[in-house]
């Protein structure tokens, strides 16, 4: 077994998603390519994603449209994180507090410090970012290796389904 036993196309293919942003965690990157080196030493098929992905990254480095770090996603891309899926991690936060049985004024309430937002200020986004803060939730279970309950799921799907 290797360390890579783990790592499904699915997941390539959101941290190569990532890296072609400019968001990718650099850990993520620096294993991806790790995972790319493994299978070029023992003779593995090498996904079609990974060998573009890195083609890709060699042209914009050597154009010189991106530093060899940024390129291959082992440096984030300066600037402002888009604020949309900042308010979308915020409100998916809210989610998960909802599911483990807080009310949405507790949970909202609770998040707010740690999010460096006013309460009131994420129940005005909460109905705007709801669905895509819970795909956004899922999604984060999923790269923990923690799916969400039926219950869970329905909890979450009755939340956006809700109106105010």
């Amino acid at each position: 077994m290797n360390e890579f036993e783990d790592l499904t196309i699915g997941k390539i293919s959101m941290i190569i998603d990532d890296i072609l942003k400019g968001k990718a965690e650099p850990k993520e990157a620096k294993y991806l390519f790790n995972y790319f080196v493994f299978l070029n030493r023992n003779n593995k098929p090498i996904p079609k994603e990974l060998t573009e992905l890195y083609e890709k990254a060699t042209i914009e480095m050597f154009s010189g449209k991106k530093s060899r770090d940024q390129a291959f996603g082992i440096k984030k891309k300066r600037g402002r994180p888009n604020s949309e899926s900042e308010l979308s991690c915020v409100v998916a936060s809210v989610l998960e507090l909802m599911i483990e049985g807080y009310d949405k004024k507790e949970a909202i309430n609770l998040v707010a410090p740690h999010a460096n937002k006013h309460p009131q200020s994420i129940v005005d986004i909460f109905e705007k970012y709801k669905c895509q803060a819970a795909v956004v939730l899922r999604m984060d279970r999923c790269l923990e290796g923690e799916a969400l309950t039926l219950e869970n799921l329905e909890v979450l799907n009755n939340i956006c389904h809700e109106k105010g």
